[in-house]
Parts: C-alpha cells; sequence; structure tokens
C-alpha cells in the first residue's frame, strides 16, 4: 500500500495590528530603556541587540531587535535579511509567509514609516 502524500498549503499573511506604547530610547551615555510594542494586543519589550551607541541614534537604528513577553517568552528578530528572521515557530515552520511572521512584519513596517529610529535622552543641561 502505498501512502497518500499530502502537499501543504501555503501560509497567508497574517492579519496584524501594531503600535508603539512606548518607543525605545537611548541615552546619551549609552544606557537604553526598552520601548513596548504591541502587537495584536500583545505587549513585548522590545530592544535593539547591540544598538547601545548614542551617536548612532537618529539615524536608523540596529536590524536585530530582541522582543520578550511579560511571561519571558522572547524572540529575536533580524531586518537585515541575512540571517534567519525570527526566531519563533512560524517563521520556522512558514519560511515562505508573505511578510513574514507577526514579529518581524511589525517591525518592518515600523521601519519602513520611520517609526523605528530610537529617541535620544540628553543629561541635564545637554543638548
Amino acid at each position: 500500500m502505498v501512502a497518500e502524500q499530502r502537499t501543504r498549503k501555503p501560509a497567508e499573511r497574517l492579519s496584524l495590528s501594531w503600535h508603539w506604547h512606548r518607543r525605545p530610547v537611548v541615552h546619551v551615555t549609552g544606557h537604553m530603556d526598552a520601548g513596548e510594542l504591541v502587537i495584536n494586543g500583545a505587549h513585548y519589550a522590545a530592544s535593539p541587540i547591540g544598538a547601545t551607541d548614542p551617536s548612532a541614534a537618529g539615524e536608523r537604528c540596529d536590524f536585530h531587535w530582541r522582543l520578550t513577553k511579560a511571561d519571558g517568552e522572547r524572540y529575536d528578530v533580524d531586518l537585515s535579511g541575512n540571517w534567519p528572521p525570527c526566531s519563533c515557530a512560524d517563521s520556522s515552520f512558514n519560511p515562505a509567509r508573505p511578510g513574514g511572521c507577526k514579529h518581524r512584519r511589525a517591525l518592518t513596517e515600523a521601519m519602513e514609516q520611520g517609526r523605528l529610529v530610537l529617541v535620544v535622552r540628553y543629561a541635564e543641561g545637554q543638548g
């Protein structure tokens, strides 16, 4: 008896709603406060990985982000195209999904809209 081979239905583009509850902030000292990104109602602490150089703020920030949920679950998201797009299960199991997983898509849309740029806070008496 020959087993019937099933073909997988292609993954569809996800419905997505996102906004910044609080944008990430880089201080002139190099300290960074994580932002809070809300994706489809779920809150994530959002931090660019390795982007704590205040001289780079005001320009496009790092293309590598870490999103962390309140329960500690975290996803590393790459926007450069050089690495796997996201560490979530959807990205792993549906790599051909148009627009990518919700994490990558939200950050990509924020970047395209110019809303991914970090805000710089100066010490008192500066800037």
